[in-house]
């Protein structure tokens, strides 16, 4: 699936990836680490007070790649973006061509919506968005020169609409966690070397604690 070329003559991809794909990668990266533990090397995290596409575009001016985690809506292209929200998704919407992209992954949210899991829960699935233009900076203001992102769309458990609708699945929060988490780090399949996330897990309601 694909939307419009951009100025840098790259084409966005929209690629919607379920457990059976991403569980693939990771065995593959698993046994080629297993292989030559003598080189493994542990990544350097670093913890940030900003935006995430302001910390991205700073790694893409010194390595031109990178990649963001989008706190994603699970059942509405750019969250509340259409009617003027602002959160991390809605300024996502606001400054790239990231909801275009959204869009063309209508399998997705209509999985969501439909969903037979406990309420809150979702379906494991992410979307993933190569080479996403961004256009606008942090005050929403043009760009003179924009840059580019690979973007990782993934919902997190609701832990209010869980309590709410399905307190009995409290206890499957944690392992979803784990299983969404594990969806995301797979993507380095792509060959992403740097990967910016954030509070995702505190998107919705409070703090899980994870054992």
């Amino acid at each position: 699936m694909k939307h419009p070329k951009y100025s840098n003559g790259k084409t966005t991809r929209t690629l919607v990836l379920n457990t059976e794909t991403t569980q693939v990668w990771q065995r593959k990266v698993q046994q080629k680490t297993n292989s030559d533990l003598n080189t493994l090397q542990y990544p350097a995290v670093a913890v940030v007070n900003t935006t995430t596409f302001s910390a991205a575009r700073d790694i893409f001016n010194e390595t031109n790649d990178v990649c963001c985690l989008n706190f994603a809506s699970a059942k509405n292209p750019g969250g509340g973006f259409p009617k003027g929200s602002q959160a991390q998704e809605e300024s996502f919407a606001r400054a790239s061509g990231l909801y275009s992209s959204l869009l063309q992954a209508p399998s997705y949210y209509k999985a969501n919506r439909r969903s037979r899991r406990p309420s809150g829960l979702y379906e494991d699935l992410i979307i993933y968005s190569t080479t996403v233009p961004v256009f606008r900076d942090d005050n929403d203001d043009l760009l003179e020169n924009p840059w580019q992102t690979a973007i990782i769309t993934a919902p997190a458990p609701n832990r209010g609409a869980v309590t709410k609708n399905s307190p009995e699945a409290l206890t499957l929060i944690p392992e979803t966690f784990r299983r969404r988490i594990d969806m995301i780090l797979s993507t380095k399949h792509f060959g992403h070397r740097d990967l910016v996330l954030g509070a995702w897990v505190v998107v919705y309601s409070k703090m899980i604690q994870m054992k």
